[in-house]
């Protein structure tokens, strides 16, 4: 099972990739990180790294060609910015992006987690 996990550096990405290592003993995944800005040492055999954007749907695809996903762990997100763009862009229009992507390859399991309010 290929797992693809947005948001992976952040806070909640990195709790829950502490709470995989211990779960990938009961099971058979991999994951398929999306990693955006900086190189984040993800140093775990099972994880795979792709740079890309959420906001950009052709570097997202990329993952997607790479190999079959079999679910979606959704969990970049801006939670901190002077400019509202910040927020739509990566908020809005990431998710959205991610979800066109989930549909047009048929992944079947799709979790989404917020760590921020609505506005």
């Amino acid at each position: 099972m290929t797992l693809f996990v947005t948001g992976i550096s952040g806070f909640v990405g990195k709790n829950f990739l502490n709470f995989l290592r211990k779960e990938k003993e009961k099971e058979n995944f991999e994951i398929l990180a999306l990693i955006h800005q900086r190189d984040v040492p993800l140093e775990w055999p099972i994880v795979e790294k792709i740079k890309g954007d959420v906001r950009d749907i052709n570097s997202l695809e990329k993952a997607f060609l790479k190999r079959k996903i079999d679910g979606i762990l959704h969990l970049a997100a801006v939670i901190k910015s002077k400019n509202l763009k910040d927020f739509d862009e990566v908020n809005v229009e990431g998710t959205r992006n991610i979800v066109k992507l989930a549909e047009k390859y048929n992944v079947k399991k799709f979790i989404f987690l917020s760590s921020d309010f609505v506005l």
